[in-house]
């Protein structure tokens, strides 16, 4: 955990000073900012500077200008007793958010600086409920979601029912949270305004299994919109609400006319709907899912979002694929969407052999590259891979396809200049 945060600003008569820090009691001697600002004026074109200085280990964020007047204004985290392995976790906040900072103007910055800290710091939590009916799929997607467990193995496991709410908290990228599993059987207490979960969450996920909707519709829709009368006896309910349709290999026959009726209900409620499976039919959807807690929890994976995109709507045409692997090689996102040119069977095994390539390569970190490219024997297309654990070390890699290496060589330019503004100079004191 970070001793000390500190919003370094600049006097034109006193020189640098402290604008704002975090905790409040935390010290600094003047001499050491003057020393910190010396050195990153000295790097220049660098804005992330590591230090080594006595006992603690020292990052410095500033934001350099490359034409007009000098930037003197920087931020200080100071490190003491932390794990290594979080210390990229923090670099990855401070190159996220410290820019905004630093250029937020100086009647505001503070609040904004402030916010950033006790994040930081306290690693706020946020909340994520659980709640649906019994055997509807809540704990085997607890176990797919954040234990990372296959597939394969889920589907030759049998669960004991969830007895009561059972609380756990999970690191999500660079968020913190609980999540609250609650009994199927034992839903009609979670509609008690005295005994429900769901205030303070910041996220619900309602299941039903999709035979619920098939066999008694009018169920599903009533106690959906009990979820709704509970926010409006408690100004403490105020969740973002999502429905996850589970098991839904089990529907072979009008699957469209299916899916059109439960979201043309859901559409009235302003519920996102997910048909669910962790069966191969069902995958794709619960990884739209996850992403979209990723979306809302993590400002790493929406900044990564973000420089996707551009890429995905330039690059990307019906038939290209793209998705992101975790630090364990575990597809984590993916951002394939289905279209008449992609086939499910050769979309899978490109993806496994995929991964399976990308953990043969990684065996010898010396020899494993920032970028990657090679040409799938059974497509014409180039697949890129690009790693994108230099910028958070949950993450591995984002694999997606190009059609020339015209359009490689962009991408690839693209990709250095990412890397660029998030690397950090090592530097003794």
């Amino acid at each position: 955990m970070p001793k000390g945060i500190f919003l370094i600003g600049w006097d034109n008569t006193l020189g640098s000073k402290i604008e704002a820090k975090f905790p409040q009691n935390c010290q600094i001697q003047n001499s050491k900012i003057t020393q910190y600002l010396i050195t990153l004026q000295a790097f220049g074109k660098s804005s992330n500077i590591q230090i080594k200085d006595d006992n603690d280990l020292v990052l410095i964020y500033g934001y350099p200008v490359r034409e007009g007047t000098a930037n003197y204004d920087f931020i200080i985290v100071i490190l003491d007793s932390l794990d290594e392995s979080d210390i990229p976790k923090i670099k990855s906040k401070l190159n996220l958010e410290g820019e905004k900072i630093l250029k937020t103007p100086k009647p505001k910055r503070l609040k904004v600086f402030l916010d950033f800290a006790r994040n930081l710091i306290k690693q706020e939590q946020k909340k994520i409920v659980f709640m649906g009916y019994p055997n509807s799929g809540k704990t085997t997607t607890k176990y797919f979601f954040f234990e990372k467990i296959r597939s394969e193995k889920l589907l030759e496991t049998t669960f004991t029912p969830t007895k009561g709410i059972e609380s756990k908290p999970y690191q999500l990228i660079d968020s913190n949270l609980v999540l609250f599993d609650t009994s199927g059987q034992e839903i009609e207490r979670w509609y008690n305004i005295d005994e429900t979960p769901l205030i303070g969450s910041d996220l619900t996920i309602f299941f039903i299994t999709a035979m619920d909707w098939k066999q008694n519709p009018m169920k599903v829709k009533s106690d959906l919109n009990r979820l709704f009368q509970l926010s409006e006896k408690s100004d403490q309910i105020n969740h973002d609400l999502v429905l996850f349709c589970h098991k839904f290999d089990e529907i072979t026959e009008n699957i469209e006319d299916f899916k059109i009726k439960l979201i043309d209900f859901t559409a009235t409620l302003g519920i996102t709907v997910f048909f669910t499976s962790i069966k191969d039919s069902g995958n794709f959807d619960i990884q739209i899912g996850y992403q979209l807690m990723l979306r809302k929890f993590s400002p790493l994976f929406a900044f990564i979002n973000n420089f996707l995109n551009p890429l995905m709507s330039k690059y990307q045409q019906s038939g290209h694929l793209l998705f992101l692997l975790d630090s364990d090689f575990t597809l984590i996102s993916d951002f394939t969407f289905g279209g008449e040119n992609l086939d499910v069977a050769n979309v899978q095994q490109f993806k496994s052999s995929t991964i399976k390539m990308m953990k043969i390569i990684n065996l010898d970190d010396n020899k494993s590259s920032d970028f990657i490219t090679f040409t799938y024997e059974s497509s014409a297309k180039i697949v890129v891979c690009l790693r994108i654990s230099k910028f958070n070390p949950d993450f591995s890699y984002v694999i997606m396809q190009a059609d020339s290496y015209q359009i490689v060589g962009e991408i690839y330019r693209e990709y250095k200049k990412l890397k660029k503004g998030f690397s950090w100079i090592m530097h003794n004191s």
